[in-house]
């Protein structure tokens, strides 16, 4: 509280509204004697005060000032009537003032500290100081503390992953200090002395573990823990993989990830089209990556060529400090082509020569058209697909031939299986 009226309240882990919900009679008592005790529930709150930071008539910097010249600090009188002041190391800081300063006759009782003060005891100290001062109630009381147990008898292993590195050893404590045996296969147990390692040539262990603490007087029933573990390997968390078309037919290839084998994590498959040139490779792993011999960085990419028929697999490896080494293969499979003969006749508006025009042969015109655009009106298509896409005749392949196939092929999309896509030309 500050003397112009002001407060403020500085709250931790533990408020006073926890204090007073959590605090009750009957849990905490104290004596200052050992005879006479009180409920540290029914002990009143006490008021401090002190005065603030008092400065000094002196520049500490200046060099020319000697400790013999220095000032000593003043202070009011009506602060503190009973005791001498001092300053702090720094000379700034005085003593605190409690609101109960005022002697006491040694041979009387000690005051009640459950009842209230009286008003004598009260007086204020700092009554009439002009000052800047700062008054602090304390109020003592108990929180309630939450703890987690662990039963008796109990067996914790230092790790609970399934999967660990190779060097790692696992150590068992028990909360009882009690002897621990433990077995390996689940019959034969020994005392254990050291972390257990894995054994020289398995790649898996499975420790069984129980305390003994009938030795110290606890129960004779054997509580025994098991936990698995397997050797950790270095991994690849993720494979994207990205077709290369040849040029002229669409680039924006979506990406997708190979997928694994459900039986065989280490087992991967990617399907590409027949007219894929190449496969790009992006994999994202903590440890080194090579595919195929080629040392790849996590995130970067490398391109296997495609033949563009059969299958080809990919051998990609990874290691890493402490880990076991993982290979994968990734069995890339091109998927046959369903593209028909190529004709001589010219189907209006079907660019892709599959036999009818649809919205697929509007992208390509319109693609043609945007990069016809930028190269000063070349058209990459071959002879025979320009005669296809310049549906309207005007020698010109543009947006106005991919809107006329567009709007054909949802008439036939409707129905009209009669309809001619000449019959849409303005």
């Amino acid at each position: 509280h500050y003397a112009e009226g002001s407060s403020e309240v500085y709250e931790g882990l533990f408020t006073m509204e926890m204090l007073n919900r959590d605090f009750t009679t009957g849990q905490s008592f104290f004596s200052a004697d050992g005879s006479v005790w009180y409920d540290m529930y029914n002990v009143q709150p006490k008021d401090s005060a002190a005065a603030k930071d008092i400065p000094l008539e002196f520049d500490p910097e200046a060099t020319d000032v000697t400790e013999a010249d220095t000032p000593a600090p003043t202070v009011p009188e009506t602060i503190l009537p009973t005791e001498v002041p001092t300053a702090s190391d720094k000379g700034t800081e005085l003593p605190v003032v409690a609101a109960d300063t005022a002697p006491t006759d040694p041979t009387e009782p000690a005051a009640d500290p459950t009842e209230p003060a009286t008003e004598d005891a009260t007086g204020d100290p700092l009554e009439g100081f002009e000052g800047e001062y700062t008054r602090t109630t304390s109020r003592v009381g108990n929180i309630c503390l939450k703890a987690v147990t662990v039963d008796s008898g109990t067996v914790t292993f230092s790790d609970y992953h399934t999967a660990i590195p190779a060097e790692q050893a696992v150590s068992l404590t028990s909360p009882d200090n009690a002897p621990i045996y433990y077995s390996l296969d689940g019959v034969n147990f020994e005392l254990y002395n050291k972390p257990i390692a894995f054994p020289e040539g398995k790649d898996s262990m499975q420790i069984t573990a129980y305390a003994d603490v009938s030795i110290l007087g606890g129960t004779q029933d054997i509580r025994k823990f098991t936990q698995t573990y397997t050797k950790r390997h270095a991994v690849i968390s993720s494979l994207l993989c990205k077709e290369e078309l040849p040029s002229g037919l669409a680039e924006d290839v979506p990406s997708d990830y190979a997928a694994a084998d459900a039986s065989d994590p280490t087992k991967l498959d990617y399907r590409v089209s027949a007219k894929s040139k190449s496969l790009e490779l992006f994999p994202i792993s903590t440890g080194t990556v090579k595919i195929d011999g080629t040392e790849v960085a996590s995130g970067s990419s490398v391109k296997i060529p495609l033949t563009g028929e059969g299958a080809k697999d990919v051998t990609i490896e990874v290691t890493q400090d402490g880990l076991e080494p993982t290979s994968y293969t990734l069995s890339v499979q091109t998927l046959p082509s369903y593209d028909p003969e190529p004709s001589d006749d010219v189907i209006l508006g079907d660019v892709n020569d599959d036999g009818i025009a649809n919205a697929s042969d509007a992208a390509r015109i319109l693609i043609d058209a945007a990069k016809a655009g930028a190269k000063g009106g070349t058209s990459a298509f071959t002879e025979k697909q320009q005669k296809a896409a310049d549906v309207n005749g005007d020698g010109t392949i543009n947006a106005s031939d991919a809107a006329v196939v567009l709007i054909y092929a949802a008439a036939v999309g409707a129905g009209k299986t009669d309809a001619r896509i000449e019959d849409y030309v303005k």
